[in-house]
């Protein structure tokens, strides 16, 4: 199924901006939001929607696509100086598997696909340049916003205690979960599969979204953060991933590989010993090989050329560090679309062989994942997009969040290493959304 309100004329307006902190805009914004920040500095603010795409199922990436090309505009008030990041775009995101499971309610806002065109894009770049670019059909004037709102527009609020937490596999049905992974392991119908857990909070109350943002953006600046809030209402999808799956720009293409995982040290000295155990892990390793091997085979048949260093490199983030190789490429016609359908899920987030794996993960998982370990980013008509893979994340609705994290699963893996490997992964977030103080940003 599609559903879209098929827009065919729109004007385009674009100012440049005082900067303003994106708490400020989620403080005196109606929503929809979408709230999408990259490590390279570039960020948008989108609102509103003068456009949007549902999709389900297997079709729903060329349903998506169709409703994207067919965008149009025609500039009516520019800024002579302003970048071509700062023109519209759509945001959105997909679900992990597009096969229906049960929702149980944390998902139901977001569906197997949604995109939108906003009507509202705060964008700023780098160094500190905004601008905001506002959309309107026909003769409609557009209602800009007044800086001097959004400026002043704060919260003076207090993170709300916590009150419950539940863990929604508990070890004896994870050790059970893992012995039925290990044994089609092992009997060679799989090489390797991730497996995910949930972990519930319950706060005295709900949180403010634009606190949420501001504790996310503190503790995890060099990462892909997002805040997806579907509708008017109270929930939304937020998180800090470190994957890109795909950066596309005319013809260069990006991506990596980021699998295998360990702790960071407490000095520098341990630290430096934990990222060279990981270099010489052979599960790691493995691991690793696997998810370069996918996307090498994924990519093939659409670029004419691809960079692949021979050795991954490791990468440490606040709490955690990962093998990582970067991959870039020349794309020969295919666009975002094209390559987003082709990798996900990389193994890194599903497992080899692909169909393989996520049949297993259907089957044995306990709770749907809905957006998490899927792409979630922005595209343009022209092809242009960026994609995160929605990893260290959380959907929060109303005074209850329910985190996830997973670990990739191989012949020889140990069910209790992998269950403290999710245990770290967990902090990630638990660590925004539970501790009193976030820490200095790495």
């Amino acid at each position: 199924m599609t559903l879209s309100t098929q827009v065919t004329w729109l004007q385009a307006h674009r100012r440049a901006w005082p900067r303003v902190a994106v708490a400020q805009w989620l403080a005196h914004m109606p929503p929809p939001w979408w709230v999408w920040w990259a490590p390279d500095g570039w960020g948008y603010v989108a609102w509103g929607a003068v456009d949007e795409v549902q999709a389900e199922g297997p079709a729903r990436y060329e349903a998506v696509r169709a409703a994207v090309e067919r965008t149009a505009w025609a500039w009516s008030t520019d800024a002579a100086d302003a970048p071509p990041q700062a023109t519209p775009r759509w945001f959105g995101g997909f679900a992990f598997d597009p096969r229906p499971r049960p929702s149980r309610g944390w998902w139901r806002a977001f569906g197997h696909a949604r995109f939108v065109l906003p009507r509202g894009l705060y964008v700023q770049s780098p160094a500190g340049q905004a601008w905001v670019v506002m959309l309107t059909q026909g003769e409609e004037e557009p209602a800009w916003p007044t800086p001097r709102a959004v400026a002043s527009a704060h919260d003076n609020g207090v993170w709300p205690r916590l009150v419950a937490q539940r863990e929604g596999l508990p070890w004896p049905q994870w050790r059970e979960l893992m012995s039925r992974a290990l044994t089609a392991l092992r009997s060679g119908a799989l090489s390797k599969v991730v497996l995910a857990r949930t972990r519930e909070l319950q706060w005295q109350a709900p949180p403010r979204w634009e606190m949420l943002w501001q504790r996310l953006s503190r503790a995890y600046p060099r990462t892909y953060r997002f805040l997806y809030r579907p509708g008017p209402e109270p929930v939304a999808f937020v998180g800090a991933s470190p994957e890109l799956l795909v950066r596309v720009q005319g013809e260069a293409l990006e991506t990596m590989a980021l699998a295998g995982s360990i702790g960071r040290g407490r000095t520098p000295e341990e630290d430096a010993a934990l990222a060279a155990a990981l270099l010489a892990s052979a599960k790691d390793r493995a691991e690793h090989a696997w998810v370069v091997q996918a996307v090498q085979e994924a990519l093939a048949p659409l670029t004419e050329a691809l960079e692949v260093p021979a050795e991954p490199q490791v990468r440490a983030y606040a709490h955690i560090q990962h093998l990582y190789t970067p991959i870039r490429g020349r794309l020969a016609t295919a666009r975002v679309w094209e390559v987003v359908a082709r990798l996900h899920p990389t193994p890194a987030l599903g497992g080899y062989p692909r169909e393989r794996a996520l049949a297993f993960i259907a089957a044995h998982e306990p709770m749907p994942r809905g957006w998490y370990a899927a792409p979630v980013g922005w595209v343009t008509p022209q092809g242009d997009g960026e994609f995160a893979g929605a990893i260290r994340s959380a959907v929060v609705r109303g005074s209850r969040a329910l985190l996830y994290a997973g670990a990739g699963i191989v012949a020889h893996s140990d069910p209790r290493r992998e269950w403290e490997e999710i245990d770290l992964k967990f902090g990630a977030m638990q660590r925004v959304l539970v501790d009193e103080a976030i820490l200095p940003p790495n």
